[in-house]
């Protein structure tokens, strides 16, 4: 009995242990549980927090951007729209670790600016802010992005490696250069974009984007240089008061060309001295040397250093490129390598006179294109030039033109495309803008005058365009027109698209 009993009490012991030990590990089961949720509730919350705090940039300046354009008279709405597509270009970034952003980023811009979502305007005024740099790489590893942007992007991987001189190039001592040596901003070739359509894209929209990736390029370029970020706004509204960006745009390629920093006046070629290089290059080889050498003789006056002298250099070299453009001389027919800039060339000569050489070489080599050109081709080119010279300040359609030369509208427009790289209302545009600074330069008649002489129509059409392409109101270009002088006005927006 007693062992039996003491059997049951031992099993009833058992029993009664074992459902303490149940009831036990139920209650640790949840407590671990609610710990568990309470640990995964402080983890969301963190990263919630950290995501807000990466986010900030992007909140300051929506904010920033939207008062600003307020203050323009911008609808609010307008301008979220515009750092919406800024802010999911930025969220898509870091969600595929820019593997994907980093190939649609172009042509992304591109549709916003076509679609009136993101003007022109918003995004020079967008990429001046330095916290800009966030939409493009992670300020904690920008190296490691730019190698990424370099492999998956050749649009970027030109921009970065043209940029500034080469500030973001391999080498210590790229993180060195002074601001006021920044001359040459960035020489881009779309050829090689991602794809045929936003290659396509980009050539027609090229004078937004350029001005919007270029400057957020300078802030980037300025967190590189400088240790502390304190510094990058100081940095900026320097560089902001003493460049002035221009454009000058060739065949096959986008080239943004800046005036350099702490560059002396008297390298700033007067409009008599540029109007005589670009008439020599019509006269031939002689005509070419001659007045080259003038400049070479005028330079090597001076006490000037090897940068200043290159960029005087350089200057000359923006002259070739705007004249071979205006002349429909295909880009890749002066330089071997047409996706690469061709403004580092001039960092590889020792002496200022192998530079001149060469350069003197690019000046024949045009001087020969176009008389081959005069010689052959279909022949309606030299027309189609010499009757928009003569009638440019007519009401002027393609389809008038065409018919004035005989020739059908659609073969017109395949000999504007294929023999001078360009379009009819491109093409119309720059005459016209050249034929308004000529008027204001040589002349007193007034502005109003002016534009009704060269077709524009309207004084604030022209005060517009003026603003839009040369970066300064006709008044101002009136009264200094020498810092224009070596610039040719951006036309890759086709203005009075209806023409067309």
């Amino acid at each position: 009995m007693t062992l039996a009993y003491r059997g049951r009490h031992f099993l009833y012991v058992v029993w009664v242990s074992g459902d303490i030990v149940i009831m036990t590990v139920v209650q640790q089961a949840l407590y671990a549980l609610i710990v568990l949720a309470v640990f995964i509730m402080v983890i969301v919350i963190s990263f919630r927090m950290i995501a807000r705090q990466m986010n900030r940039p992007i909140a300051e300046l929506q904010a920033t951007l939207e008062r600003q354009l307020q203050e323009q008279s911008i609808p609010t709405d307008t301008a979220r729209e515009a750092t919406n597509v800024l802010t999911q270009v930025s969220e898509q970034w870091h969600a595929s670790d820019g593997q994907e952003t980093i190939q649609q980023m172009d042509l992304q811009l591109y549709e916003a600016v076509t679609s009136n979502k993101l003007t022109e305007s918003m995004l020079v005024h967008l990429a001046s802010f330095d916290h800009y740099v966030f939409l493009l790489c992670d300020i904690d590893e920008p190296h490691q992005h730019i190698v990424e942007a370099r492999k998956l992007s050749p649009f970027l991987d030109y921009l970065l490696r043209y940029s500034l001189r080469g500030i973001l190039g391999e080498g210590e001592s790229s993180y060195t250069v002074r601001i006021n040596e920044w001359s040459i901003a960035a020489a881009v070739s779309f050829q090689n974009s991602p794809s045929e359509q936003a290659r396509q894209a980009l050539m027609d929209k090229s004078s937004a984007l350029m001005q919007a990736f270029t400057t957020c390029t300078l802030s980037f370029s300025c967190s590189s240089v400088f240790s502390g970020r304190e510094h990058v706004a100081e940095a900026l509204n320097e560089a902001k008061r003493a460049i002035r960006w221009k454009l000058v745009r060739g065949v096959g390629c986008t080239i943004l060309y800046t005036p350099g920093m702490g560059v002396s006046r008297s390298f700033t070629f007067p409009q008599a001295k540029i109007q005589s290089i670009v008439s020599s290059i019509d006269r031939g080889e002689n005509a070419i040397h001659e007045r080259l050498r003038e400049l070479l003789a005028k330079l090597l006056e001076s006490d000037a250093g090897m940068d200043d002298l290159e960029f005087a250099v350089s200057q000359l070299l923006g002259v070739l490129i705007q004249t071979a453009f205006r002349k429909g001389v295909q880009f890749n027919a002066l330089f071997d390598e047409p996706e690469h800039s061709p403004f580092r060339y001039l960092s590889s000569f020792d002496t200022l006179e192998h530079m001149l050489t060469w350069l003197e070489g690019k000046f024949v080599q045009l001087s020969r294109q176009l008389a081959k050109a005069h010689k052959g081709g279909s022949g309606y080119t030299n027309k189609f030039i010499r009757y928009i010279g003569d009638h440019y300040a007519e009401s002027l359609t393609p389809e008038d033109v065409a018919s004035a030369l005989g020739i059908s509208y659609s073969y017109l427009r395949k000999i504007i495309s294929t023999e001078m790289g360009t379009t009819f209302s491109a093409y119309l545009l720059g005459i016209r803008l050249e034929k308004m600074k000529e008027l204001l330069v040589n002349t007193t008649i007034s502005q109003r005058d002016i534009a009704e002489q060269v077709g524009i129509g309207s004084e604030q059409t022209m005060y517009r365009l003026f603003k839009q392409y040369m970066g300064c109101s006709p008044g101002e270009y009136r009264k200094h027109p020498s810092a224009d002088s070596t610039i040719a006005a951006e036309t890759a927006d086709e203005y009075h698209e209806s023409e067309e």
